[in-house]
């Protein structure tokens, strides 16, 4: 009893323990002293040999003292240890009480990074799958002209003029969605026609491909319907009209002999209150027809109803395109004019 003791007291002696080095030999030295002196082994002592052995773990002062001084707890358990006749060796000491180890930053501090880096890894392996799925999807192809969204239609003229041989003495109808819907094969049997619409087309759309609208032949006459699609996206009715008179200024540069016939705006129930400025755009152009040389048909009129609205019954179901017996009042009237002037052939290019 008196060796444990000596022991515990040399042990925690702040003179005789000056840290981890030098602290521990003298604090060893004095252990050894207290052994020789009480007896080399646990067998001198039985009372000695019937109890635990004590380790840091068992010890109630260290177990709950986990800010007590390091050193200290080094030297105590060094001291015990050579008490009780075992080599020092390096000391493992943890806290001993789940409270403790709870309250322990060291403890608590490796825990909430690991929980952490669980976490945002899990997110991360989320983000990267879900990019991965959309990645998956077919991309569809970009239009060749993203400026003008009508390039795959121009693509399928200039294919279908590819296609076959060129068409001679046509009629060529250009313009907007009311021209590309239009049936003009049945609408005019017995003439060649070339229809050049593409639908949502503006002036300035018409304006911008019109080199590669121009069929591989020279037409015999020229059908042109152009604006509504200005008008109702906020163009001015006069910037409108001036833009038509361009393409016709164009079209009669490029075939010096062939007719020329411009419709006018139609009224349509989905935009009829576009109409007044229809109507500006159809007084201005109609006014320079005769100069400009080409002939205004008036194709609005027999789409009104008698109460002076929209006819719905001439019209599809979006309220905008016309059906068959809105283009069959189209057909009698282009036809009428076509018939003034018999079909004349036109003298075959030589080739070189």
């Amino acid at each position: 009893m008196d060796a444990r003791r000596e022991a515990g007291m040399a042990a925690m002696n702040p003179g005789s323990v000056h840290g981890l080095g030098s602290g521990v030999v003298h604090g060893h030295g004095l252990v050894d002293r207290l052994v020789q002196r009480h007896g080399s082994s646990a067998a001198h002592n039985p009372g000695l040999a019937q109890r635990p052995r004590p380790s840091l773990a068992h010890g109630p002062g260290l177990a709950q003292k986990p800010g007590s001084n390091l050193a200290r707890r080094i030297a105590h358990s060094l001291a015990l240890k050579l008490a009780h006749g075992q080599r020092a060796g390096p000391v493992q000491w943890r806290c001993g009480s789940a409270s403790a180890r709870r309250a322990h930053p060291v403890m608590i501090f490796p825990t909430l990074i690991l929980r952490a880096i669980i976490l945002w890894g899990g997110i991360l392996w989320a983000a990267i799958l879900c990019a991965t799925a959309l990645s998956a999807q077919p991309t569809p192809a970009p239009k060749p002209d993203p400026s003008f969204p009508f390039s795959t239609e121009i693509e399928d003229f200039a294919r279908a003029d590819e296609a076959g041989p060129a068409v001679r003495d046509a009629v060529l109808f250009l313009g907007s969605s009311s021209i590309r819907l239009w049936n003009i094969r049945s609408g005019f049997p017995g003439r060649p026609t070339v229809n050049r619409g593409f639908g949502g087309a503006t002036t300035p759309d018409i304006l911008h491909y019109y080199p590669r609208l121009r069929p591989r032949a020279t037409p015999h006459a020229v059908v042109v319907y152009a604006g509504e699609n200005d008008l109702a996206a906020g163009a001015k009715p006069d910037a409108i009209a001036r833009n038509i008179l361009t393409l016709i200024g164009k079209l009669r540069a490029d075939y010096p002999r062939a007719r020329i016939a411009l419709l006018s705006l139609k009224p349509s129930p989905i935009r009829w209150t576009l109409w007044p400025g229809m109507t500006a755009i159809n007084r201005i152009v109609s006014g320079r027809a005769r100069a400009a040389g080409f002939a205004y048909l008036d194709v609005g009129s027999v789409l009104l109803a008698g109460d002076g609205l929209p006819d719905a019954s001439l019209f599809r179901s979006d309220g905008l395109h016309m059906n068959d017996r809105g283009y069959a009042l189209w057909n009698r009237l282009v036809g009428a004019w076509l018939e003034t002037e018999p079909l004349r052939a036109q003298p075959t290019a030589r080739r070189p």
